[in-house]
């Protein structure tokens, strides 16, 4: 098969995500070729018309662009440093994409490797589940120098809705990927709590659900977001009193039913703190400055 864009493409990795990326690849009617360390999870891919190779250094050899999907730190740093790896194997001006992820260290250590051999390297970690990823609907977060970005593009939009870029050093699109992987933790412990609450007090669970439900994605709950990433709180739709009085009740309700709620902990002792360092006539959404301050930011 030619290679599309007259780039020949290499996934390295075929766990679910790498084998649906390389699913998507195809579809798209990229030349593919496909490494596994268990050499049988290529089959399907093989059967659907990619190459099997033997070694990284093999499948990265004459492809202009490497698309990896690992475990973790250690298993991209073997694929990319062991004798027969990507780093052995790729064309001077060819790409590494990383897609998995990793700490944004590790990303820009390989940047600098990749680039002693005059190699490109993008860190590019995905927001989505497989099989979003064989609809080719990712999430792409990218970061990395604007050439080797531009030509891994076409690649990368094969198996992504939207592609965002972080900035020129790759580990900045790892920490977006972090911070929203937190995001995601962070909702469904607050889901949780409150489901939690909202049981031991007596409150129909499908009625919880409808009012949670009625919440995502109202102009309200979108609104502080905004706010907060503006810094903008003189407009008070909520004051920062009250927000304390609810807080200090919620807590007051969760132990009437002993429930923790660890959220609701962390939210009053920042808005105590918000009050206490001149923050108090803000809107209540303004507590979320304590964590900057306390983090070193002005």
């Amino acid at each position: 098969m030619p290679a599309k864009h007259g780039v020949e493409v290499a996934v390295l990795g075929l766990g679910r995500m790498g084998s649906a990326i390389a699913e998507s690849m195809l579809r798209e009617g990229f030349a593919v070729r496909v490494w596994n360390r268990t050499a049988a999870k290529a089959d399907p891919l093989v059967g659907a018309g990619a190459t099997r190779a033997p070694t990284p250094a093999a499948a990265a050899a004459g492809a202009g662009v490497v698309i990896s999907s690992m475990l973790d730190d250690a298993a991209l740093r073997e694929l990319v440093e062991a004798p027969d790896g990507v780093l052995a194997g790729l064309d001077h001006g060819a790409v590494h994409v990383s897609t998995t992820t990793v700490s944004p260290g590790c990303s820009d250590s390989l940047a600098a490797v990749h680039a002693d051999r005059g190699q490109g390297f993008i860190a590019a970690p995905v927001v989505g589940r497989p099989d979003v990823a064989r609809a080719g609907e990712l999430l792409s977060l990218v970061g990395g120098r604007e050439d080797a970005i531009a030509r891994a593009r076409p690649c990368i939009a094969a198996y992504s809705g939207r592609i965002l870029t972080t900035g020129p050093e790759p580990g900045t699109a790892n920490s977006l990927k972090l911070a929203i992987n937190f995001y995601i933790a962070s909702m469904a412990e607050l889901f949780g709590e409150m489901l939690a609450f909202t049981e031991k007090s007596g409150v129909d669970h499908e009625t919880t659900m409808q009012a949670v439900r009625s919440l995502q994605g109202a102009p309200g709950v979108t609104g502080y977001l905004e706010r907060i990433g503006a810094r903008e709180f003189d407009e008070v739709g909520f004051a920062m009193a009250t927000g304390l009085k609810d807080l200090g009740l919620i807590a007051d309700a969760a132990a009437a039913v002993r429930c923790p709620l660890p959220f609701a902990a962390i939210a009053r002792d920042h808005t105590m703190a918000a009050i206490a360092t001149g923050l108090g006539d803000k809107d209540w959404s303004a507590f979320t400055e304590v964590t900057r301050l306390t983090a070193g930011l002005a």
